[in-house]
């Protein structure tokens, strides 16, 4: 690893691997340069690193898990991959960026975690949303308790027309809208209240043929007694927003996930005046921002990051575990489909 850049390795060039190296075209991240990607179908790979410059193209994900030039692997695999390949990354020595939800669960999460101790490697799940700099406006507003005693955080984030067949909506690989969209809202309520919740109840209209929750609404009560709730989906459209309600005044977070060309914006209301002032936060694409926190930890040998850190990844991954035993949502293990 060169002293000043880290070099990724991608694996699964699905939609979310190409919304990333877009990201990266549209805004370089400093301290990185992607130098493999790796998929099932050789000339799918050839493909993809013809279209984003990228020297090297492998016709496996040991190809590229075992190439000596690659210091991180990104795993952006559908779901009930991402712990198999994360355990095989970190056993060859590689950082990894893994792709959210973090795992199928919190006792897969657990083991990932392990591995990354054991071996002394970085490793962090992509939540892309927390490295932008519009969550270090919320996090120091709530650390001056300009909003007074939190009571209640609604977030939602659900889109329309996924498909049935779609990978990110079969059961056996972990599929569903709490699982795909779901979990950024609870992170993000977890993140408000600074706890992990002490109840979690969803319920959720789940399909037929997919067995998996198709829209869903929930409701988190945390030991302070703030109360957070949320939809998400993707099979419906709804709003992208996230609001904070304390006992002095208000957030309202417009764009807290994928803020456009980089920009946020953060309306705050007080109640003794009832003003809003509105606050617009300038970045970069998320997705740099998000390649530039891993590459800082990287470089200055940390193996987690403040932003998302692996005690704050367990802890989502719990509340989702108890989010879906509440919807009576299971997984199918024995009929996974799709190649280890």
């Amino acid at each position: 690893m060169s002293k000043r850049t880290v070099r990724w390795g991608v694996i699964g060039l699905g939609g979310i691997a190409h919304r990333v190296l877009k990201g990266f075209k549209a805004t370089p991240p400093a301290s990185t340069e992607v130098v493999a990607v790796g998929s099932r179908n050789a000339a799918k790979a050839r493909e993809f690193a013809a279209s984003y410059g990228i020297p090297t193209a492998c016709g496996s994900y040991e190809e590229v898990v075992a190439d000596p030039s690659v210091d991180l692997v990104y795993i952006a695999l559908p779901n009930h991959l991402h712990c198999p390949w994360t355990l095989k990354a970190i056993a060859a020595g590689k950082h990894v960026l893994c792709e959210k939800p973090f795992a199928m669960n919190a006792a897969e999460a657990k083991a990932m975690i392990a591995a990354a101790k054991r071996r002394g490697v970085f490793l962090m799940e992509a939540f892309m949303y927390r490295c932008h700099p519009q969550m270090e406006t919320l996090r120091s507003l709530l650390k001056s308790r300009a909003l007074g005693d939190i009571r209640l955080i609604r977030a939602g984030f659900a889109f329309g027309g996924i498909n049935e067949s779609n990978v990110r909506m079969r059961n056996p690989e972990g599929g569903g809208g709490l699982m795909d969209v779901g979990c950024y809202p609870v992170s993000f309520m977890r993140f408000v209240a600074g706890q992990e919740p002490v109840d979690v109840k969803a319920t959720a209209v789940i399909g037929k043929k997919s067995r998996v929750d198709h829209w869903a609404a929930g409701v988190l009560k945390f030991p302070s007694g703030a109360i957070g709730y949320f939809d998400c989906g993707m099979m419906v459209n709804s709003d992208w927003s996230a609001t904070v309600f304390g006992t002095k005044g208000r957030v309202r977070l417009n764009s807290p996930w994928i803020p456009e060309d980089g920009q946020a914006e953060l309306e705050i209301t007080m109640y003794d005046d009832w003003k809003t002032e509105s606050k617009l936060v300038k970045g970069k694409h998320y997705f740099a921002h998000e390649a530039e926190t891993v590459a800082r930890c990287i470089l200055a040998g940390k193996r987690e990051a403040r932003e998302m850190s692996w005690r704050d990844t367990l802890g989502n991954m719990q509340a989702l575990d108890g989010l879906r035993e509440s919807m009576g949502l299971k997984w199918d293990l024995e009929r996974r489909t799709r190649r280890k």
